[in-house]
């Protein structure tokens, strides 16, 4: 005999469950958007990387000592920036903020490490 409190909890645990699995199938869609959007943009050979609070995503490609790298908000989808530079490297420098490695065209005199690298913040182009 089935006791009143089990049906309730077998009940209970029949709606989590697909709430649980609605959510998921959500995520998974909007990451095979993010990757249409990425591939589209840049290519099948990217290197991706979220943000601290995986708010932002950058991803990006090499070809002959050319960076081309994007920043897109995972949400909806929108691509906020879309630039190149010769540069070695790029990384989440903060939350809204990204880190150039930047390879010089010509060695200068007195020239100093924070001369390699170039700082985007990101704030200006999210709206």
């Amino acid at each position: 005999m089935t006791h009143p409190r089990q049906v309730i909890l077998l009940a209970l645990m029949a709606i989590t469950s697909g709430s649980i699995s609605c959510q998921t199938s959500a995520a998974v869609k909007n990451k095979i958007d993010i990757n249409k959007i990425i591939e589209r943009e840049l290519g099948t050979l990217t290197t991706v990387s979220y943000n601290e609070p995986h708010t932002l995503v950058l991803a990006y490609t090499e070809n002959n000592r050319v960076l081309t790298y994007l920043v897109l908000r995972p949400a909806d989808g929108k691509l906020i920036l879309k630039d190149k530079a010769h540069a070695s490297a790029v990384s989440w420098s903060g939350e809204h903020q990204i880190k150039l490695n930047i390879i010089p065209g010509m060695v200068k005199r007195d020239a100093t490490p924070e001369d390699n690298y170039k700082y985007v913040n990101l704030d200006s182009f999210i709206k």
